[in-house]
């Protein structure tokens, strides 16, 4: 089939390539038509300056949805009125021009505004953000609310609604059935107002786009004096802490203090020869890349300074560290690399060199080790296509650290945004091994649910949710993503207004599930609590 998208905004996007190459992996052919002269409206520069500036504010990778692309990457023409028809015409158009004539003609609206443009200043009145689509004059319409997984982020919020608009626009086409009906009980109906409405009209879509300038303005003036960033808060005390104690738990911790330039998030503890250390990432604001850290602390929990130990030419976070056959290892999150990478101290803690990548070609996110039923076992999370790396839970198990690593027969082990990525190091508590996982369901970081790992084999897997750990308080920090303690001293990081804040609480809270009684000690081994993880030479 002959397939036109008639698009009145200046530029291409990546969506457009999206639904280009989509279509044409189906056999179809895909053009891109302009209307004639003054009907191609630009993009606000406000808009423009605001999707640069998300990916450091958000520490976005990769390509997104309404990120424009070189102009000479899709084929582009003119709209003629005296072409021979195309088979289907999509239709995202103001509706000042004439339609080039189609066979069939579908019209994508957002919040009943024919133009891109409509889907931006939705987002950004917070939405909900619904997009329909209109399959011939009104005869058949659908209606679409994609989920905004952060609607904070424009770019991200973004991402998701044209998504689903490639995904639904495909799936009508390739089907060769019109856009059927699917409201909700209770929801409101798709409208289909007609060409000569003044939504429709080109002078509408100016309007439109003055109102987007405007709210631009408003979300870019929120960003730039926003103090929200992550830190790192820490405590000692000789009492259980956080998690080794009775449940629930409440205790406070002293944010650590950072300049305006950078901060810190992911903190793990690791003892050697007596003296305590902190490593983190660590995020300059300047760069946009993530470095890894490190400070010594004592067991008073105060930190010292802050030194970067290791640097690659891709984002490095979560500094995994450990200790295997008499050596110190480190495995950071290198997802921007396309694999999990290990590292070797040279100089413990400030050289580190390259030792080997565990797995070659998973690019995996907070890659965490721990031992269970005599093997090892790294748990991460890692998308294989567009979405998100914040739910989807992959295991691999060996029987060294070192590898070679095989994948759980499940492969893709479960698709939970409340426990699916990992929160720091494993530990013992009343004789069971809990996992700590980010609760990502209301924001990323949000908070962590603590699993209990039951039954782990290269076939099955059960764990059971037993705790959640959530910041206590509704002012300053509002999540927390990353838990670790050796000995007395605790870690953790916080996200929210940090820059302000000198102490944080956390609160511990079992979960209905928990099997796990609050006050049972550990049987032998590390402290009850503890998560630093040394693995024991193999034979």
């Amino acid at each position: 089939m002959r397939i036109g998208l008639l698009a009145d905004l200046e530029g291409q996007r990546a969506w457009h390539r999206w639904l280009a190459t989509a279509l044409t992996q189906s056999g179809h052919d895909f053009v891109i038509l302009r209307p004639s002269g003054s009907d191609v409206h630009g993009c606000p520069s406000g808009l423009q300056l605001a999707l640069w500036l998300d990916p450091l504010w958000f520490r976005l990778k990769g390509e997104h949805a309404f990120q424009g692309i070189p102009r000479a990457t899709l084929p582009e023409r003119v709209a003629d009125a005296n072409d021979a028809p195309l088979d289907v015409l999509i239709d995202a158009s103001a509706g000042g021009s004439r339609l080039p004539p189609a066979h069939r003609t579908i019209r994508v609206l957002f919040s009943d505004v024919p133009s891109e443009l409509g889907a931006v200043g939705a987002v950004l009145d917070a939405g909900p953000v619904v997009f329909s689509f209109d399959d011939g004059a009104g005869r058949s319409s659908e209606l679409a609310r994609p989920a905004i997984g952060r609607g904070e982020c424009l770019t991200e919020a973004l991402d998701s609604v044209f998504s689903s608009v490639v995904e639904l626009l495909c799936a009508r086409i390739t089907s060769g059935t019109a856009a059927a009906a699917n409201a909700v009980d209770g929801s409101p109906q798709p409208t289909s107002p007609g060409r000569a409405s003044p939504a429709s009209s080109a002078a509408g879509v100016q309007h439109v786009a003055k109102l987007v300038s405007a709210k631009i303005a408003r979300y870019l003036g929120a960003k730039s004096q926003t103090h929200k960033r992550w830190a790192i808060a820490t405590r000692a005390s000789a009492g259980p802490g956080l998690v080794a104690g009775v449940w629930p738990a409440s205790v406070s911790y002293d944010v650590v203090t950072q300049d305006a330039g950078r901060y810190y998030a992911d903190p793990f503890l690791f003892e050697s020869n007596g003296r305590l250390y902190l490593f983190c990432e660590e995020f300059p604001f300047a760069t946009g890349r993530g470095v890894i850290s490190v400070a010594a602390i004592d067991r008073l929990g105060a930190v010292g300074s802050f030194r970067p130990v290791l640097e690659r030419p891709y984002h490095l976070s979560y500094p995994f560290v450990f200790s295997y056959a008499g050596q110190i290892w480190m495995m950071p999150e290198s997802c921007e690399s396309g694999a999990v990478e290990l590292y070797r101290a040279v100089e413990f803690p400030h050289r580190w060199e390259f030792d080997r990548k565990l797995l070659a070609d998973v690019p995996g996110c907070d890659a965490t080790i721990f031992p269970f039923a005599g093997l090892h076992w790294m748990a991460l999370t890692s998308t294989r296509l567009r979405g998100s790396t914040w739910d989807k839970q992959r295991l691999y198990f060996s029987k060294s650290p070192m590898g070679p690593w095989r994948e759980h027969e499940a492969g893709l082990v479960r698709v939970d945004s409340t426990s699916a990525r990992p929160a720091g190091a494993a530990f013992m508590r009343g004789g069971a091994v809990l996992r700590p996982a980010q609760n990502c369901s209301r924001l990323y970081g949000g908070s962590m649910t603590l699993l209990e790992v039951q039954d782990l084999s290269p076939t099955t897997c059960r764990e059971i949710p037993v705790a959640r750990i959530d910041v206590g308080s509704t002012a300053g920090p509002v999540g927390t993503h990353t838990y670790s303690k050796v000995g007395t001293v605790e870690a953790v990081d916080v996200w929210g207004e940090a820059a302000t804040t000198r102490t944080v609480t956390l609160a511990c809270r079992p979960l209905e599930s928990s099997s796990v009684r609050g006050g049972e000690r550990a049987a032998a081994g590390a402290p009850d609590g503890s998560s630093q993880l040394v693995v024991a030479e193999s034979a």
